[in-house]
């Protein structure tokens, strides 16, 4: 409720803002309607169409925030009315955002992929693909157009890259399929998980007692919660400073392996940090040893 009041305030301000400034240029009404729908999309608050419209409330039940959904697919279209509008107000706040998003986007991935600070995949039928990669944690700064250019490039070859960097054939049945999973709400994709008997990462759910309870812990905590707890069981408690954009609205996914879990648990019990502060004789040792 305090978030869902913040951003109300900063939307009202905002067109306080700008709507003052585009009727000093001579702004029209749909000139300024045009306007309130791009501050609503920026906001997530996108609009269903109107044979839809009724059917919000099931939409709700099955799709993972319908709205946000549809204020993602507008926002392109709403920019290029924009930039066409004879609104000097408007196009530059067009844009603005045009410019901030892709440009400052592509130099952010560009700069810690040349300094070395983190990996950027350039392969667009990757699941990294345009993601920032600091060891095993992906962080996600494109607000889910990476997941539509992806789903695109692996109907169109198809085939997907493994995050270990096979190239594998793949159904395009499948992979439309797991594209309309990653859209499913909470409760759809649990149902979902359950008939396939593995959650959307792979992994098998009736296996052991535990993968049912770590399924319905993915549909109670929040999502930032859940990113933050499988970084730290990865790599420790820096995990934790690696994901923390997430709670920022920044996706984030770490993929939690068995094996280098067990290797940082034995550095923590030694005293390191991690174990790649391990010296490597010492590695091996413990490698031919436990």
């Amino acid at each position: 409720r305090a978030f869902a009041g913040l951003l109300n305030e900063e939307v009202v301000d905002v067109f306080a803002m700008g709507s003052n400034a585009m009727k000093a240029q001579g702004a029209t009404e749909a000139e300024i309607n045009l306007f309130v729908n791009f501050i609503n999309i920026l906001g997530g608050r996108g609009t269903l169409p109107k044979s839809l419209e009724k059917f919000a409330p099931v939409l709700n039940l099955v799709l993972f925030s319908p709205r946000l959904q549809a204020a993602t697919l507008q926002l392109t279209r709403q920019i290029g009315r924009m930039l066409i509008s004879k609104n000097p107000y408007m196009r530059k706040e067009a844009a603005k955002t045009l410019v901030t998003f892709v440009g400052g986007g592509s130099a952010l991935l560009g700069l810690l992929n040349t300094t070395g600070k983190a990996k950027v995949e350039i392969d667009p039928r990757s699941g990294d693909f345009g993601k920032i990669i600091i060891g095993e944690t992906r962080l996600d700064i494109w607000r889910g157009y990476i997941q539509y250019a992806r789903f695109a490039a692996q109907m169109l070859a198809g085939e997907r890259k493994s995050a270990y960097g096979n190239m594998n054939k793949a159904e395009r049945g499948e992979i439309a399929g797991r594209f309309i999973q990653s859209k499913m709400s909470p409760v759809a994709g649990m149902v979902a998980d359950l008939w396939r008997g593995e959650t959307y990462e792979g992994r098998p759910i009736f296996s052991d007692t535990t993968g049912f309870s770590k399924a319905a812990r993915d549909r109670v905590l929040p999502l930032a919660v859940q990113d933050i707890i499988d970084a730290m069981e990865q790599s420790g408690v820096n995990g934790m400073w690696v994901a923390a954009p997430a709670t920022l609205g920044i996706g984030a996914l770490t993929y939690v392996n068995d094996f280098v879990k067990v290797k940082q648990r034995i550095a923590r019990e030694m005293g390191y940090e991690s174990w790649d502060d391990i010296d490597p004789k010492t590695q091996r040792e413990i490698q031919n040893t436990n």
